[in-house]
């Protein structure tokens, strides 16, 4: 039975992680799944990262680069990669105990391209899941919490055009699917590029598990966990989503253009908004307001830029 079932790999690329690393790779190895191959990419660390490793000798394929960014450490893994799924695992998270044996059924069966799973924050934060929100409530998944809802290419194509957000440590990807390289010029967005690439081309199901089966880290070093004031969030996110309406402009219907045309403009007006929080000239904020209008020309939108700007 376990000769059957296909490999999975999980790759997890760390930068001087060396403190929750350990419990990340300790997440993967306890798992009840028989066929899962790890592998850490150390993309150039400079602490103990080697050190805490040293236990786990024999058990994964460890590669070192010189650091090079989040997205070329997860191209490095997938390179490296001989399973049929793969996972990146980031080096401050970890799995509950039988998340592969949990999600993998469903995934196989459906030839679902992808399955994704909510997950519990650390510090116990509030969270609004995708089953509890509006945006679930527009489309039609068949299944249950147990087993997954399993949803058609329309309904993820649906969810993620309209920026659902599925953190890659609770993804599991088909590998035969990701036909691109990752993108490294994105600075927080290759995962989703990685989805929308799979929606976009292969129009397959996927599969949504509404109940938590990983545990992000909080720990002050990254943007989902506010190591990032507003403005550097927003600038983020800024450069990913017109990069991504760029590169994949064709792929999209117009309707869908005009959905990421509107989120491009409104964080042209969110970062016009917090400039003008910090600086006492208006000059960029200005501009900012007109890039907005030029994204999607709302006279209405602008105006209330502006009035946002003069208040700030």
């Amino acid at each position: 039975m376990n000769q059957s079932l296909p490999l999975v790999s999980v790759v997890i690329r760390t930068y001087n992680r060396s403190a929750t690393l350990p419990r990340a790779v300790s997440s993967v190895l306890s798992q009840d799944y028989p066929k899962i191959e790890l592998i850490v990419i150390d993309d150039g660390s400079t602490d103990t990262t080697v050190a805490v490793l040293r236990p786990f000798t024999g058990s994964l394929i460890y590669h070192f680069q010189e650091n090079q960014g989040l997205a070329a450490g997860r191209e490095k893994g997938l390179q490296l990669a001989k399973g049929t799924y793969i996972i990146y695992l980031d080096s401050d998270d970890w799995w509950e105990p039988g998340i592969l044996s949990r999600m993998m059924p469903p995934l196989i069966g459906s030839a679902a391209g992808f399955a994704f799973s909510e997950w519990s924050y650390d510090d116990s934060r509030a969270q609004s899941r995708l089953h509890s929100t509006p945006l679930f409530c527009e489309i039609n998944p068949t299944g249950d919490e147990n087993q997954g809802f399993i949803l058609s290419p329309r309904d993820a194509r649906y969810l993620f055009i309209r920026n659902h957000h599925a953190p890659p440590s609770g993804t599991i990807l088909r590998r035969d699917l990701l036909s691109r390289d990752f993108n490294v010029t994105a600075t927080v967005a290759d995962d989703w590029v990685a989805i929308l690439d799979i929606i976009l081309h292969h129009h397959t199901p996927s599969v949504y598990f509404s109940v938590p089966l990983w545990n992000k880290g909080v720990d002050g070093s990254n943007i989902y966990d506010g190591s990032l004031d507003i403005r550097g969030a927003i600038e983020l996110e800024l450069k990913d989503n017109i990069w991504i309406f760029k590169a994949l402009k064709g792929l999209f219907t117009p309707d869908e253009r005009f959905i990421i045309r509107q989120r491009v403009s409104q964080l042209f007006i969110d970062r016009a908004f917090h400039q003008r929080k910090i600086s006492a000239s208006l000059s960029r904020s200005i501009v900012d307001c007109v890039r907005s209008f030029f994204w999607s020309p709302n006279a209405k939108a602008l105006r209330e830029g502006f009035k946002q700007l003069l208040r700030a």
